[in-house]
């Protein structure tokens, strides 16, 4: 007898839009699990965009974070962004690198929080995708335009 898939499962809806990595464990690996497309084939496994999209929604972080007047500079953390299919943000997952400036986790999840709120990454797709990488500000490099 053949299994027959269940298809997409809905992603977990018990975690907060922002969280620590470490935090909420199994709720976590179950929302990977769920996002089988990453960022770099829903931007069909061209690196280069990719890799701009990202470092401009860094880019529109430290813009928002000067508007919230909050410092980031210095801050250096890793994230992991689970994003809808029309590019809002369901979930941010982060930490502070060892090497970061110190920022009250507070703050930062607010931050985060504020940002994935009113922030739409600049792709669409017909699935969700995300997205595992480090995040240094100031922001430096090549920024796509939307």
């Amino acid at each position: 007898m053949l299994a027959v898939s269940p298809g997409p499962q809905p992603k977990n809806k018990t975690l907060p839009k922002v969280f620590i990595l470490g935090q909420f464990e199994s709720s976590y690996d179950d929302l990977v699990v769920s996002y089988e497309q990453s960022l770099l084939t829903a931007c069909d496994c061209t690196m280069k965009t990719a890799f701009g999209k990202w470092l401009g929604m860094l880019h529109e972080l430290e813009l928002y974070s000067k508007k919230q007047n909050i410092d980031i500079r210095g801050v250096k953390v890793w994230l992991h962004v689970f994003w809808n299919p029309d590019g809002s943000i369901e979930h941010i997952a982060y930490h502070l690198r060892p090497n970061s400036k110190i920022i009250d986790e507070e703050v930062m999840s607010f931050l985060l929080d504020g940002f994935a709120k009113q922030y739409s990454f600049p792709l669409t797709a017909e699935t969700g995708y995300a997205h595992y990488s480090t995040g240094s500000f100031p922001v430096f490099g090549e920024v796509v335009e939307k």
